[in-house]
């Protein structure tokens, strides 16, 4: 007996349905944060409720392979997405060997009901499983007993690889915690910073630290010295909340700031000798300001994050996401004499975090999320974006 045929409608759908299942990354829906492992080549985006996605950094495959994604959900290591706050606020990839320590910052119940922001999970992922790191919870205390940090506003955590530590700027108590990453615990007393501390870069080894503070005198980017937590400031005569800091072939230092309280971003040069001043870098895109992009000039909508990494050529390349899909293209010269500015459509709404994958301090990748329900990726040096979604 002749068997019926398959229309061939159906035989599309089940193409489609099985691009979605087993090894694919599976179908995003609300991406919030991205992080890193460029040693392990490790990338992990989450989404809220608990869920998380662990894949290869390098060509977005499912890690562990041929596992289903998300690989952390209310139907996949259930446990873990328990753990997780509903939203998180900040996430950052710590190699640890071979295993990776993923450090999580969100809203966490207490045990007894309530809700508290000074607390941060750890996960450790070794490529195949996940589960709670034995550090885990790191809980931040400024040491004074008087003082209740369960409710301050903890605005940036940042992994610092090569020294092993990790930062958390605390807006409310003006203050820099630096923890050792591999324990946990604090690696020195908290560092005051006065006005209200944000967003963090890290440069070899120095740590600048953003303030949105309303203060004339707080507008200012503190520059950590690392090999001995003495510190700088440079005025930026500005209030910002997002930094981000890189150094070319030619030894010289660019630092992108955005302003918290107008749509301004200002590229400057860092004065390297004193790391207490900066000027002004020269454009060569026609019809804008040395120094600044702003609304009129160069950001088509609201700067979300900001990316910049050398180039294998030591050339500066930053990636600024935008709120209405858009990527601002800067590329600084490696001894930061000019920059020239490029925008990039993309099909993706509300672009946000990035974070970018490198080698020996290059970039070759940046990964942006998006609240459309993407994972935007470029190529550094590129203007070519791929959406996955």
């Amino acid at each position: 007996m002749k068997r019926p045929s398959i229309p061939k409608f159906f035989l599309i759908f089940l193409t489609l349905f099985s691009a979605c299942v087993g090894t694919d990354p599976g179908v995003y829906t609300s991406t919030n944060q991205v992080a890193v492992d460029s040693t392990n080549d490790r990338l992990f985006v989450s989404q809220p409720d608990g869920v998380l996605y662990t894949l290869v950094a390098s060509n977005r495959q499912s890690l562990p392979a041929a596992s289903d994604q998300p690989f952390v959900s209310e139907d996949l290591n259930t446990t873990v997405s328990a753990l997780l706050p509903s939203i998180i606020t900040r996430m950052g990839a710590f190699t640890n060997d071979t295993t990776t320590l993923l450090y999580v910052m969100g809203a966490y119940d207490d045990g007894s009901g309530s809700l508290v922001f000074n607390r941060i999970r750890v996960f450790s992922f070794d490529g195949a499983s996940i589960s709670e790191a034995s550090i885990s919870p790191v809980i931040l205390d400024d040491g004074d007993a008087s003082a209740d940090e369960t409710d301050n506003s903890f605005a940036d955590l940042l992994i610092d690889q090569d020294n092993d530590l990790v930062f958390v700027t605390d807006a409310t108590a003006g203050q820099l915690h630096v923890l050792n990453a591999a324990t946990g615990v604090q690696a020195l007393a908290p560092i005051t910073i006065a006005g209200r501390p944000q967003g963090m870069a890290l440069d070899g080894d120095r740590l600048y630290v953003c303030n949105s503070s309303a203060v004339e005198a707080e507008q200012v980017i503190t520059v950590v010295n690392l090999t001995d937590f003495s510190t700088t400031t440079i005025d930026v005569d500005a209030p910002c909340n997002r930094v981000a800091v890189a150094t070319g072939t030619a030894s010289v230092t660019a630092m992108i700031i955005r302003r918290s309280d107008t749509p301004v971003v200002q590229i400057r040069k860092v004065d390297t000798t004193t790391y207490a001043a900066s000027t002004a870098i020269d454009t060569t895109t026609s019809g804008f300001s040395s120094g600044t992009i702003s609304s009129a000039l160069g950001i088509s909508s609201t700067i979300n994050d900001m990316v910049l990494v050398p180039d294998a050529d030591g050339t500066l390349r930053g990636y600024l996401s935008e709120q209405d899909g858009n990527l601002e293209f800067i590329t600084i010269t490696s001894d930061a004499t000019s920059y020239a500015l490029e925008t990039i459509s993309t099909a993706a709404l509300n672009i946000t975090e990035g974070e970018a994958l490198t080698s020996a301090g290059v970039g070759s990748q940046i990964f942006f999320v998006a609240e459309s329900g993407n994972l935007v990726v470029i190529e550094v040096g590129s203007t070519d974006v791929d959406i996955d979604t």
